[in-house]
This record gives structure tokens, C-alpha cells and sequence, in this order.
């Protein structure tokens, strides 16, 4: 007989909004010569959705290299 579920076993775990997947290679990003180049940051992105790497709704990189999503977001602030 199949064992039933108890809604206390099932674990609800909300995608997040940035993708946190490269850990420690996040720590110093900003400040890399490697966050400037928007066109391999992209390329690095499509990288990890391919191979499903990538869990969140935002790259973390992208967003970081990017200063004009920066920009927007502090707009909407104002």
C-alpha cells in the first residue's frame, strides 16, 4: 500500500529573485575586471540556463555589470 503525503512532508521552497549559483566568485565580482565585459558575463548566463545551473529569476552577474538596471531601480525609488 502507498505510503500517503502529510502536507508537513512536502517542503515549499520559493525560487529566489537573484541566482546565487556561482557563491564565492560573487564575493569580489564588482570589483573584477571580469564585470565589465557584459558580453562574456551574457555568454556565462546562457551557460548555466543551459546546462539548468541557473535558479532564480535575475543573474546576479548580469545585474551587477550592468549599471543601467541599477540606475532603473533607483528611479522607481525616487
Amino acid at each position: 500500500m502507498p505510503k500517503k503525503r502529510d502536507s508537513s512532508d512536502m517542503h515549499y521552497e520559493p525560487k529566489s529573485l537573484f541566482c546565487t549559483e556561482c557563491n564565492e566568485e560573487l564575493d569580489n565580482f564588482c570589483f573584477s575586471k571580469k564585470s565589465k565585459n557584459k558580453r562574456t558575463v551574457k555568454k556565462r548566463h546562457q551557460k548555466c540556463v543551459k546546462s539548468g545551473k541557473f535558479n532564480g529569476e535575475f543573474c546576479s552577474k548580469i545585474f551587477i555589470s550592468d549599471d543601467s538596471l541599477l540606475e532603473e531601480i533607483w528611479d522607481k525609488e525616487d
